[in-house]
């Protein structure tokens, strides 16, 4: 099995670039299925990633992974002293907010959402169908 799975899965080196698999229960809806990486270590056949928004606190085997030629960040953008979980590392890549849709609770009134009180105004989004579907508001 060992000299099978060897073969399946060759060996990649540090500085290499990669991806790595988000489970769906740690991902918002429309977020990317895959979070790229850096390998920045290996010790014991398993490999510490560095993202975009900063290093996984796990270490991830070979098969969690899958090389890939480029991404669009450098080496010397990983913040090296910023640990984060792969549910942190996914919501950073997100274009929108963490595990689904950002909308505010506001009442319905003109006035509410240009306050900080809004969710939406305050993260300076404008207020969606999700929010208050027809009922008026100045930050549509």
């Amino acid at each position: 099995m060992t000299k099978s799975s060897r073969t399946i899965f060759c060996d990649i080196e540090v500085g290499k670039y990669v991806t790595v698999a988000v489970p769906k229960f740690d991902r918002g809806p429309l977020d990317r299925k895959n979070l790229e990486g850096i390998i920045l270590d290996k010790k014991y056949g398993v490999s510490r990633i560095g993202t975009k928004t900063g290093v996984l606190k796990n270490w991830l085997t070979r098969s969690d992974l899958t090389p890939i030629s480029a991404i669009t960040f450098n080496y010397n953008e990983i913040p090296q002293d910023r640990f984060i979980s792969l549910r942190e590392a996914c919501a950073g890549q997100s274009m929108f907010s963490r595990q689904g849709f950002s909308k505010c609770q506001c009442q319905p009134s003109k006035r509410q959402c240009n306050t900080n009180r809004c969710a939406c105004f305050k993260s300076k989004n404008l207020c969606n169908s999700k929010c208050h579907s027809s009922n008026p508001c100045q930050n549509k």
